[in-house]
């Protein structure tokens, strides 16, 4: 008989994220751990009163992660099936890299596509000559919080803030006018490696600053010893066209499984 229970402690939670990301063959993005991850409540899962690994299912009843013991991988299919039936799960993201939920998840789909690609650092590339004489790029401060919020949509309450006193978060400007943010954050599961994200203002886009800046944030990487990696959803062709004249190549993929 298969239990699945909330597991109320934030600290068994964090502890689980932490023992994944150890362990995961490839690095996950750390804005997507925060946002969709970070946001998702977490399930012990049982068989016969043992406990035999744990699940993140979103109110939507999205599945975002799903962690076995080799007992537990042994029923996987009928776990998923409970999480179906039972839950209301309609959708997992699964990495390509997560063979075995790949796998379980499968066996059980009716629509199979790509829902974001994960991307390396294969070249260094010298930065290109800036795209306006006076565009200047930084560390963003509290200073800049209102204009980037004012352009941007803050993905959860007080995200912003928080890669601003980290320093992980950079503004670039023409003048007094903004034109973008970027972002280089340390891998929180595999400190070796640094995301690199960048937003565009909408009117200054297509002229050469998203390729810039991504650049320029590799070489931020560079001098703090990390390696670039970054994430990019599926319809985003413009940062894809970016990221690849930036030097990048993306060899894994997120999937989204409909169940």
């Amino acid at each position: 008989m298969i239990k699945i229970n909330k597991i109320q402690s934030e600290a068994t939670i964090a502890e689980l994220k932490q023992v994944y990301n150890q362990n995961s063959p490839y690095p996950i993005d750390s804005f997507w751990d925060a946002v969709i991850i970070g946001q998702t409540p977490f399930y012990e899962i049982e068989i016969q009163g043992r406990v035999v690994g744990h699940c993140g299912v979103s109110d939507t009843g999205q599945l975002v992660r799903l962690q076995l013991d080799d007992e537990g991988w042994g029923h996987a299919p009928q776990i998923i099936k409970t999480l179906i039936d039972e839950y209301r799960v309609e959708e997992a993201l699964v990495a390509t890299f997560e063979s075995s939920l790949l796998a379980a998840c499968i066996d059980a789909q009716k629509k199979i596509s790509t829902h974001c690609f994960l991307w390396n650092d294969q070249q260094r590339v010298e930065p290109p000559a800036p795209p306006f004489d006076d565009l200047s790029f930084r560390h963003a401060t509290m200073n800049d919080l209102d204009t980037i919020t004012d352009h941007f949509e803050t993905p959860f309450e007080g995200y912003y803030e928080g890669v601003i006193d980290r320093q992980q978060l950079f503004v670039f400007y023409s003048g007094s006018a903004l034109l973008g943010a970027g972002e280089c954050r340390r891998n929180q599961g595999q400190i070796q490696f640094g995301e690199v994200g960048i937003m565009v203002v909408p009117e200054h886009r297509r002229k050469g600053i998203a390729t810039y800046v991504l650049a320029q944030l590799k070489q931020v990487c560079y001098q703090t010893g990390i390696t670039p990696i970054a994430l990019c959803d599926v319809e985003n062709i413009a940062s894809q066209r970016a990221l690849k004249k930036a030097g990048f190549v993306s060899r894994q993929r997120i999937l989204s499984i409909h169940f």
